[in-house]
């Protein structure tokens, strides 16, 4: 097994939340959010206050609610969790059936099969196993062919790769 060390920082961690949150919504739900706001404020401005509005107005809410709340929700999460790590470092072992991560918190041993998505970016791989579950990994600390070796493995499992 190839062993790499992980080095994670609270940057770092909200880099990854933003990139995933990003990734999940897309720019579509934001822009039709604010068309459907800016809609509303020029049919409350107009005098309209029927029920349509009102509507309206608990779609805008709800998206605006949606968004803000997923965000902060990972990031709350991603931070507790790396808040508890004594060490900010963890270890990635690469394996031909499967990939273990190891830290001072616990380890995780995950067949490449489970893994749905690779998201690659700059600073770091998101892996999603599922809706709202990933790993972010800092690909700094790893090696072209340790992540070749990853987009490989994971595209061989399933995975779809971008």
């Amino acid at each position: 097994m190839d062993v790499i060390k992980l080095k994670y920082s609270e940057p770092f961690i909200r880099e990854a939340i933003r990139t995933y949150w990003w990734k999940q919504i897309g720019p579509v739900f934001p822009v039709i959010t604010v068309l459907l706001a800016g809609y509303l404020i020029y049919i409350l401005t107009n005098g309209d206050r029927s029920w349509v509005a009102g509507a309206l107005g608990a779609v805008v809410i709800l998206g605006i609610g949606i968004m803000v709340i997923g965000y902060f929700v990972h990031l709350h999460r991603a931070l507790q969790r790396f808040r508890r790590m004594k060490t900010p470092e963890a270890t990635l072992e690469l394996g031909n059936e499967h990939f273990r991560v190891t830290s001072d918190s616990g380890s995780s041993e995950i067949k490449w099969s489970q893994i749905d998505q690779v998201w690659c970016f700059k600073n770091a791989w998101l892996l999603s196993f599922s809706a709202g579950e990933f790993m972010s990994l800092p690909v700094t600390d790893i090696s072209p062919e340790s992540k070749s070796f990853i987009a490989a493995k994971a595209k061989a499992g399933g995975a779809k790769i971008s």
